[in-house]
Formats: C-alpha cells, structure tokens, sequence
C-alpha cells in the first residue's frame, strides 16, 4: 500500500513539474531587445533631426549590444538538460534529500514510533497538530533567512539542529519533552525545505528555469518516502526503530558534509 501511495504522489510531482515549465521563447535577452527597439521607436524623430543624437544613438546601440553579449556569455545553463545535470542542482538534490529523511520518517511514523514510547495517545496527536503549524511557520521564516543570509550558512545551521533530534530520540524519546521537540524539528525541516531551496535554485539557474527546477527539487520528498519504506522492510526486523533512527542520523550528517561544498552567495 505504501509503494503504491509512493508511485501516485511521485507521478503527480512529476506532472506538476512539466507543467511548471515556462516559456522557453521569451528571455531576458529579448526583454533587453523591446526596451531598447521600444525607446527607438520613441525617440526616432529627435535622432534623426540631431547629428549629435544620431552619435548617441549609435552609443545606445553599442551598449546594448555590448549588454547582449554579456547576457549570453554570462549563462553557463543555457538549457533545462544542462541545468538538471550541472553540478550545482545535483549537490543540492541530494543535499535536499538526506536531510529530508529524517523529517520524512516523522512525518509518517511519528505516532508508531512514539506512541509505544510515551504511551499517550492525546500527546502525540497533539505533536502532530503542533508540528503542521510549524512545518508552514518554517517554510515562510525558510525563505527569509535564504534572502537575508548566505545559502550555505543557513543550510549549514538547520542540518546541525536536525542532527541533534535522531542522535537524541532513540535515547530520551520516552521523555516528553524530548520526544515533542525531535519530533517538531523533523516537521519544521520539512517546511525549511520547501522556504530555502527554491529561492536558491531560482538565485542560480534564473527564473526560466529555475521553477521547474524546484519542481523536481520537490520530488525529494517522495524519494526519500520510498527509500525509507525500502529500508525499513530490510532492516526493521532486525534493528528496530531505535537504530533504524541511528541510519538516518547518518544521512543528515551527510547533509551538513554537503552543505560545506555549496558555493558562498
């Protein structure tokens, strides 16, 4: 049943980032072209009534052209392929998806795991009720922080606080306390998730491509569902769920190695 709820959200994702795609015909380097034709068509009298603006014009069109070369020059991901295959994206999906796997696994066994734990059922409704208020909180103060400090820093900082949560869990998880606030920074990533990466990847890549990009960016969070699913079926038995948190912690700690590697703003 999981496997199959896996395949239709990843199918959806994927059709929501085709359809994501914007026009490929339209560029900044043709908006550069109809504000200069555009300021011709105004001033085509005047020019051609002055020598002296005639010399300008001929400046402006130098500039342009000057400012046109630039704008080709200047993008190293001219095409979809080459943006999906550039070492940046890739870095950040997979940065994107270790860090998901923590939260990922909260968010669906949050109350398997911790009911037997905390042995209060209310408790961990309330968790989850808390922790989806928290998850959308973070995605609007995610995309704050990525617009007001450096990319790296931030993702830096926000996988160092999610690795505490599953070092702790297995441990002080039949502790309240403990077990709301691991369990709050596995839904307040997945928010940050969604508040961080797209800016950046649209930061990077333009705003061509960058929103079908973040479109795929999203299907991290499926990945990371099956993968989970996969690993449990293998390994539930014979580790549990305490060591099975002990993976996970592993691929935060993944996260941060990556985070390192990102370039500064």
């Amino acid at each position: 049943m999981l496997h199959g709820l896996a395949i239709v959200i990843f199918t959806f994702c994927m059709i929501g980032a085709i359809l994501i795609t914007p026009p490929d015909k339209y560029t900044e380097h043709e908006e550069l072209q109809e504000d200069i034709s555009g300021e011709e068509r105004t001033n085509q009298a005047d020019i051609r009534s002055s020598p002296e603006q005639s010399a300008n014009r001929n400046a402006v069109l130098n500039v342009s052209g000057a400012n046109n070369s630039l704008l080709s020059s200047s993008n190293p991901y001219p095409t979809l392929k080459s943006c999906i295959l550039s070492r940046q994206f890739l870095l950040i999906y997979t940065m994107n998806l270790c860090g998901l796997m923590y939260a990922v696994f909260i968010l669906v066994f949050y109350k398997t795991y911790g009911l037997p734990k905390v042995q209060d059922d209310q408790f961990t409704t309330l968790v989850g009720g808390v922790g989806s208020v928290l998850s959308a909180v973070a995605a609007g103060l995610g995309g704050v922080l990525s617009d007001k400090f450096d990319f790296k820093k931030v993702c830096f900082t926000i996988f160092v606080v999610e690795l505490s949560a599953p070092l702790l869990l297995p441990f002080f998880g039949h502790l309240k306390p403990v077990f709301m606030f691991c369990s709050l920074v596995g839904f307040a990533m997945l928010g940050c998730s969604g508040g961080i990466f797209p800016s950046e990847i649209s930061r990077i890549f333009g705003n061509k491509h960058g929103s079908t990009l973040s479109g795929l960016l999203n299907t991290g969070n499926v990945v990371a569902f099956c993968i989970i699913v996969a690993l449990l079926k293998c390994t539930l038995h014979h580790i549990g769920y305490d060591r099975f948190i002990h993976i996970l912690s592993v691929f935060v700690a993944i996260a941060i190695l990556l985070s390192l590697k990102v370039r500064d703003n």
